[in-house]
């Protein structure tokens, strides 16, 4: 992957404001728990990414209630059930709320996608002459520093900007739409 487009990729990642909630325990065992981020010392179990933070928030003031409901949360966030059962009923949870998840590796594979198709979109509109409109910002931009007695960016940089904007309004409105849910856990 050219640098350009791994910057690209990784700007469409940040602009989705994704975040995770992860079910660790110890060897998969009970007790387990729920945070936001991996822990070193406890087993990850799965990894719930969420293109949206208010989902994977929702999804965790959710199952907090839902846990304290039945008994199982305990001091210190620690949940009396396996992984595997907290991994479902996280599951359960995100589906009944609706609140889309996924696997990180689709969400950068949805992103490189998602990037490529604009890389293309923005070189076959070069050259079909269709950034009238890029191509006179850059003029009048051009013709002001000049004006002024300062140095100019290049058109690449110009155009290297553009294409920026265009993906994150594209991860803007892929994150308004939302990631398609997840089937299954299996690896």
């Amino acid at each position: 992957m050219s640098s350009k487009r791994a910057d690209l990729v990784k700007a469409y990642l940040n602009a989705l404001e994704i975040r995770s909630i992860v079910v660790l325990a110890v060897d998969g065992k009970r007790p387990s728990r729920l945070a936001f981020e991996p822990d070193k010392r406890l087993r990850t179990v799965e990894t719930f990414w969420f293109a949206k933070a208010a989902h994977a928030e929702l999804v965790m003031a959710h199952a907090r209630d839902d846990l304290t409901a039945i008994g199982a949360l305990r001091d210190q966030g620690w949940v009396d059930m396996g992984g595997a059962e907290l991994r479902d009923t996280v599951a359960n949870i995100a589906g009944y709320l609706g609140a889309p998840y996924s696997q990180f590796s689709t969400m950068v594979a949805d992103a490189e996608k998602a990037v490529d198709r604009i890389l293309a979109n923005v070189e076959k509109a070069r050259f079909e002459g269709r950034l009238k409109s890029v191509n006179a910002d850059y003029k009048a931009y051009r013709q002001r520093q000049l004006a002024a007695g300062q140095k100019a960016i290049s058109y690449s940089e110009h155009l290297a900007k553009f294409t920026l904007s265009l993906v994150l309004l594209a991860a803007k409105n892929a994150n308004a739409v939302g990631l398609r849910q997840a089937d299954s856990f299996a690896e």
